[in-house]
């Protein structure tokens, strides 16, 4: 698996809209305006025909960073010195904020309900053609045995802020922000499963574990992947993050692989564990020290897989990390 390029990724993002931008014929229908507030977030935001009403580029991306920088009061949690981890601080998790409950439903509320009912539809005939239907907003590559649906946008919290057409209303603009279209953009960003591991490894004492990955093992019908990577942060006051994706897919009726809910526990060994539970991936995330350039980021970590069940739900998956 090729590691996250971050140029393409940033012309992903900042180029979403390019070629997507619709003029409204008219102006907004003053009378179909409503207003959106968060108080999380603190931020109150236009409404008008379903879509987000936003004055300019710059007061989307604001609430973008809002959504991207927000995490809750509790407090971090932090290495000792005797576990042998460089005293790294882990960013507490990202609280699920969306605008759902005040109003405002968007794509990837879409892309939420389709992972919890996902199991509903996939494991019984004809259930993949009514679940594509269903969700037809989201992005189905069927590439391979790889019939995952997928959120259409690079960027989750932008996604967050879109009608399930994928639009918003920027400068009385319509702004379509879907752009993902093919499957080497999901390689490229890290979403799509890799190949089993032909070896045993990661499950022994022995110090030849895998380096910054977990290559894909799989049980019964569900498989499990770890991508470990630098990215650029999505927290205030951290210049880069360390990010430990755990992923997962389950195998559906006629052999097609697909995502859905499972819960995963992510550890330093010896030491503090970590327990995710929603759609692939669990995003477990690190802020980048520095001292006079990066401290290392370095240990022995295991991953505990709970979609496996009683075949092998409670085995520990090793792997190294080294940054």
């Amino acid at each position: 698996m090729r590691r996250i390029i971050f140029p393409i990724l940033l012309l992903l993002i900042l180029g979403a809209c390019s070629g997507n931008v619709d003029v409204l014929d008219g102006k907004l229908n003053s009378e179909k305006n409503d207003f959106v507030f968060n108080s999380e977030l603190n931020v109150n935001i236009k409404k008008n025909s379903g879509r987000l009403v936003f004055n300019s580029t710059e007061d989307f991306q604001n609430i973008v960073s809002k959504l991207s920088f927000y995490r809750d009061d509790s407090p971090a949690l932090r290495l000792s010195s005797e576990q042998n981890q460089d005293n790294y601080s882990c960013i507490t998790p990202t609280s699920e904020i969306t605008l759902q409950k005040n109003g405002f439903h968007s794509l990837y509320d879409d892309y939420v309900n389709a992972m919890n009912e996902a199991e509903n539809y996939y494991d019984r005939p004809n259930g993949y053609e009514e679940f594509k239907n269903k969700y037809a907003m989201l992005y189905f590559p069927e590439e391979g045995d790889d019939y995952s649906a997928y959120l259409p946008v690079s960027d989750i919290n932008i996604a967050k802020l879109l009608n399930s057409k994928g639009e918003v209303v920027i400068d009385g603009n319509i702004v379509n922000y879907k752009n993902i279209t093919t499957y080497n953009q999901l390689i490229e960003l890290g979403k799509v499963p890799i190949e089993e591991n032909s070896n045993t490894l990661s499950t022994r004492a022995t110090t030849d574990y895998p380096l910054n990955l977990l290559p894909g093992i799989k049980c019964n019908d569900r498989k499990l992947w770890v991508n470990v990577k630098i990215r650029p942060a999505t927290t205030s006051g951290v210049y880069e993050e360390i990010l430990v994706e755990v992923c997962f897919r389950k195998k559906g009726f006629l052999g097609a692989w697909y995502n859905y809910n499972s819960e995963s526990t992510l550890a330093w060994e010896p030491g503090l564990s970590y327990h995710k539970s929603g759609s692939s991936s669990h995003n477990y995330v690190w802020a980048r020290e520095y001292k006079n350039g990066p401290v290392p980021f370095r240990g022995l970590m295991s991953v505990v897989f709970r979609g496996f069940g009683n075949a092998c739900g409670s085995t520990k998956y090793y792997f190294r990390v080294d940054l």
